[in-house]
């Protein structure tokens, strides 16, 4: 396994992901900033995890959304390190106290880069988290899943964003994604005062407000682009070829869990 610490002023990045022979797959980011834990990271990790935390106490443990890689070690810290219940959003409370049925159905990429998360105990989130120096809005931002959330810190300008943003350019979603609810979402997030975004994937871009309205302004058009070929009677499979020229090789190695396709069918279901 592989755990890399960064430090951004307060804020703790703890950078990790599974390595297989020698190389990384499938990295992400969990924060710690003033005794709060952002996501506990994938369950491949958890024995390399706790030991990075040894020397950064933990006082309170958020989750941004249910997914395996961000609830994985939730159990683990919970009882080595006496954790409260974590918390997180009403949608995602019962899949998070008990991931199994949902889990058994992931993806073998899924498997092998994070692994089965255990069932660990949350409660809902309050509206603000108050630490001793930071005061952090919740903002609920549906659309990678029904249960995301971001929080924001007002007076730093800081937003983290869980996987509501990874590129300007993202051209491939999974199955299970809303891109009309993340376009909403994201029309709401750059109302909001922030610069610096601190991201799951381990990207922190001090132009994080710039970055989030390029994103919304690609996929504004590409929902224009996919609406207006769906109306001259292309089928979804043509509008892939006319707009991106084929579908993603990360298709085949998700086993369909992360395309081009995914993004298209989204699109469609709001025309």
């Amino acid at each position: 396994m592989m755990i890399e610490i960064s430090q951004y002023g307060p804020i703790l990045r703890f950078l990790m992901g599974r390595t297989i022979g020698e190389q990384t797959v499938y990295t992400m980011a969990c924060y710690l900033v003033d005794g709060l834990l952002i996501d506990s990271g994938p369950y491949h990790t958890g024995e390399e995890f706790l030991a990075a935390l040894q020397d950064h106490p933990v006082e309170h443990l958020v989750n941004t959304h249910h997914h395996e890689d961000h609830i994985g070690n939730n159990h683990l810290l919970q009882t080595e390190l006496g954790l409260p219940p974590a918390w997180a959003h009403p949608l995602g409370l019962s899949l998070i106290r008990n991931p199994a049925p949902w889990a058994k159905k992931m993806q073998a990429y899924r498997q092998i880069a994070w692994g089965e998360p255990e069932a660990s105990q949350v409660v809902e989130v309050p509206n603000q988290i108050q630490t001793a120096h930071y005061l952090f809005d919740v903002l609920h931002v549906p659309g990678h899943s029904p249960d995301h959330i971001v929080l924001l810190e007002r007076e730093q300008g800081w937003l983290f964003t869980g996987d509501v943003f990874i590129s300007e350019r993202l051209n491939v979603v999974r199955s299970d994604e809303n891109v009309n609810d993340m376009i909403r979402s994201l029309q709401d997030l750059v109302q909001e005062p922030f610069e610096t975004i601190f991201c799951a994937s381990g990207a922190i871009r001090t132009d994080g407000k710039k970055a989030m309205q390029a994103k919304l302004d690609y996929w504004l058009t590409l929902k224009e682009q996919c609406q207006s070929l769906h109306r001259k009677g292309y089928t979804e499979d043509e509008i892939i070829n006319h707009l991106f020229g084929a579908e993603s090789r990360l298709a085949a190695l998700t086993e369909g869990g992360m395309s081009r396709a995914n993004l298209v069918h989204s699109i469609l279901q709001e025309v």
